[in-house]
């Protein structure tokens, strides 16, 4: 019979060993990577102990989107920007990918920004915010601002969690009618007829969030996601808010309105921040015609100029007669799921064609390349635009940016997803070290992300 020590001393280190060099190989095929990362206490036990993560994102040079479990390793110590960054630098050199890290995402804790900050000395990165819980705090920030709203919640003892880690649990948004929420509530006091009605119209505005927060926790979201769906919800609760003078609105538009100065106030800057506008261009779903400002859309042009001007390789000889042309494909995960998306859809059929780069000289090819890309039609929404890159051959430098830029995550789901077993275990945290060894934590974590299809 095998004995435990077996399994722990040779079993385990030996798969780890070979588990680590497929996933290093791997990670060659990613010329850029972004880094998410998230930090979780287990309160199994009488003592609180600390994990870290990290997972690493890429697209490969078939356009294939890829993602890899680096880390998942106790954290001792307090978490200070300093001791963060220090493991995430370790982190780096450990999987020799130093040189190949563009972002680095994350929730919005300050411990988590000033790491990235000292990262930012060393490393060329840019910060991410995870999108899902910037959306939680603009919840946070307003749905309990009504005091009616706040009786409500109160007497219904509904609980909306808005924490770091389990923004997917709705309590009011995966209703749709007050009578879907009737097995969910614990009444504390009898809600009047009122508070019912209420109720509905508060689910009917929180839906749209769910659905935005659904919709960045899929596999195939990216960071050129992000503005199509907050300029979506803003429009969304524009239309909720209505016309009406702020003293006539009702509970609804009030609601809505609070949301909008909320998602205004966190968002106000989102179109002009480089990563995003280039994500989003770069996206031939949605391209320039997505924006909101005018300003976004002359800046994203320029910028993609410049930066394909700096491409020195040849792109357009490399087998370009054995690529066949681009293609829309539907993707069952990517599939518009209604209302927010609707809107998107809209946006984009009302804007209107893109002025001509005027600046841009005839005989620049380069120039132009970025013009017949920004003045051809968008693909459907529902399509994969990863395959749209894969069968390109009209846009090579932007095709190489593209591979860069669809990297960009714009949530640290896939580094929360990997606590989510971890949280419901119900082994202590002497009995998970008993079955590990140090550097092992991580095995199993590593064994599914490169082995699953």
């Amino acid at each position: 019979m095998v004995s435990r020590f077996h399994i722990t001393e040779k079993v385990i280190p030996e798969m780890y060993q070979r588990v680590r060099a497929k996933v290093l190989e791997l990670l060659k095929d990613l010329p850029h990577i972004v880094i998410t990362t998230d930090i979780w206490t287990s309160d199994s036990s009488s003592q609180s102990n600390d994990f870290i993560s990290l997972t690493a994102h890429g697209i490969t040079a078939t356009f294939e989107y890829k993602s890899y479990c680096l880390e998942v390793l106790p954290f001792d110590g307090s978490h200070t920007g300093i001791n963060i960054a220090s493991k995430l630098n370790n982190a780096f050199h450990d999987w020799n990918i130093q040189d190949r890290v563009r972002a680095i995402v994350s929730d919005n804790a300050a411990n988590i920004s000033v790491a990235i900050r000292e990262i930012q000395e060393t490393y060329n990165v840019v910060p991410v915010k995870c999108l899902a819980h910037s959306l939680q705090l603009v919840i946070k920030a307003r749905l309990f601002k009504d005091d009616k709203v706040k009786e409500m919640i109160t007497k219904a003892r509904i609980y909306l969690h808005v924490g770091t880690r389990h923004y997917r649990h709705w309590a009011f948004a995966r209703t749709t009618s007050c009578s879907a929420c009737l097995p969910r509530i614990t009444c504390k006091a009898e809600l009047t007829t009122e508070e019912w009605i209420m109720m509905e119209k508060v689910v009917n505005i929180l839906r749209y969030f769910e659905e935005a927060t659904k919709s960045i926790n899929k596999s195939t979201a990216t960071l050129s996601d992000a503005i199509p769906l907050i300029n979506s919800l803003r429009k969304l609760l524009e239309n909720m808010r209505g016309s009406s003078p702020r003293e006539e609105e009702n509970i609804s538009q009030k609601l809505a309105g609070d949301l909008l100065m909320a998602l205004n106030e966190r968002f106000e800057d989102l179109e002009n921040e480089e990563i995003y506008c280039l994500a989003t261009t770069l996206d031939p779903r949605y391209k320039t015609r997505i924006f909101q400002l005018h300003s976004t859309t002359s800046t994203a042009k320029k910028r993609l100029v410049e930066l394909i001007i700096n491409i020195n390789e040849d792109l357009y000889s490399e087998n370009a007669s054995d690529m066949v042309a681009p293609t829309p494909s539907t993707s069952s995960e990517m599939t518009a799921s209604g209302g927010l998306w609707s809107v998107c859809e809209n946006i984009i059929r009302e804007s209107e064609e893109d002025d001509p780069l005027s600046t841009l000289s005839s005989n620049n090819s380069l120039k132009e390349e970025v013009e017949k890309y920004l003045r051809s039609p968008n693909i459907p929404r529902d399509a994969y635009p990863l395959l749209f890159w894969h069968n390109d051959v009209l846009y090579p430098h932007l095709k190489k940016l593209a591979q860069k830029y669809f990297s960009f995550q714009m949530s640290s789901v896939a580094s929360e997803r990997l606590f989510s077993t971890a949280g419901s275990s119900s082994m202590t945290f002497k009995q998970i070290q008993q079955q590990c060894v140090p550097v092992n934590c991580k095995v199993n974590q590593q064994i599914e992300s490169v082995l699953k299809p």
